[in-house]
């Protein structure tokens, strides 16, 4: 299948981020195409201030639209340490690859929730996803459906934009909620939406640097 890693950095410490990224595939020696961006011109989407973290739609889009089928979405702080050869086996066999995460209606906006017609009481009782590292199975009818979705709620002026913190209720007056999580807030309700609730733990394939799961990650992360 056609198969590949996709990265957009573009601020602070994430170009360098990316470079690791890049550096530690070459190091397991990955031999899957990776994809970096590090302008909104060049997806073709907004900036990261007009609408945060557009940038992983449209990224998404481009490499569907170019036939790639597997693809894993690393953020500019996460690095292999080991083959990726179980990822992409899990993918050939799933639709998606999506790290669990806190309750959708922590990390929330009203606004978006809103856009859904969810209320705050059930997102609360949701699991979310991670949207550090994300894995695709573009073969499947539901993952199209997502991507259409995700990259249409990127548009749609209210979905990602909001604080990061509510600490002045920013984005809610529900003192339940802890701020907004953008592409990571949106993309864990459509995905409960169309039934892709598979979520992994983190000690599988993926976790934030940690010793006591460095045998059997193969991806990390971690700030520079």
């Amino acid at each position: 299948m056609k198969t590949c890693i996709i990265n957009y950095a573009s601020e602070a410490w994430y170009p360098a981020g990316q470079r690791r990224l890049v550096e530690s595939l070459r190091a397991v020696k990955n031999t899957m195409s990776v994809f970096t961006w590090s302008h909104p011109s060049e997806l073709g989407c907004p900036s990261h201030q007009q609408v945060p973290y557009a940038f992983k739609p449209y990224a998404l889009q481009r490499v569907y639209e170019q036939g790639y089928e597997l693809v894993l979405w690393c953020d500019a702080s996460v690095w292999a340490i080991k083959p990726l050869n179980p990822v992409w086996d899990y993918l050939a066999e799933h639709s998606h690859l999506f790290f669990h995460n806190a309750s959708v209606g922590r990390f929330t906006s009203d606004a978006c929730l809103s856009g859904f017609n969810l209320s705050r009481d059930d997102a609360m009782n949701l699991s979310g996803l991670m949207g550090i590292c994300m894995g695709f199975n573009l073969t499947a009818p539901v993952t199209q459906e997502f991507l259409r979705q995700w990259l249409a709620k990127a548009k749609d002026g209210f979905s990602f934009p909001g604080a990061w913190n509510n600490d002045q209720q920013q984005v809610s007056k529900d003192p339940r909620c802890a701020g907004h999580r953008h592409d990571q807030s949106v993309a864990s309700i459509i995905a409960i939406n169309l039934k892709m609730e598979r979520l992994v733990g983190h000690e599988t394939f993926f976790s934030y640097w940690e010793p006591k799961f460095k045998d059997t990650v193969v991806l990390t992360a971690q700030g520079m």
